[in-house]
């Protein structure tokens, strides 16, 4: 007599109800990361965009002479969305000019430079200094 019983082959319902449950988070976890770094990405392009536009200014007024840098010539630098009635500063830039005497004489030079994804603002601001 054979009193060996066969064991039952596949999963139970409680085992495949777990395995899912683990396989759902894994992939939530997955695309989670991937959209994080995207963002993440999304951000440096932005940051780097607005950098190399900043160097471009300051490397214009550093091949000017002295007296050709003022504040007229580096009028303020704007891009903007138009979505039916609302405008939407995508990205601007100033530049301020000031001349200062002491301890030498010098010109200031100040950029602000702004840009916006959806509803986070952020911002640079870069100094150079100019002698005669």
């Amino acid at each position: 007599m054979n009193t060996h019983r066969a064991r039952p082959r596949g999963i139970t319902l409680a085992e495949a109800i777990f395995s899912g449950a683990i396989l759902s988070i894994t992939i939530i976890g997955l695309f989670q990361t991937l959209n994080f770094g995207y963002g993440v990405a999304v951000k440096a392009a932005e940051e780097t965009t607005c950098e190399a536009r900043c160097v471009r200014q300051l490397e214009d007024m550093d091949a000017l002479s002295y007296e050709e840098v003022t504040q007229a010539r580096f009028p303020p630098q704007c891009v903007v969305n138009t979505q039916g009635t609302e405008t939407v500063v995508v990205w601007a830039m100033t530049t301020t000019v000031v001349e200062v005497m002491s301890p030498a004489m010098h010109k200031r030079i100040n950029i602000n430079a702004t840009w916006r994804k959806g509803a986070q603002q952020r911002s640079a601001r870069y100094v150079f200094l100019k002698a005669p």
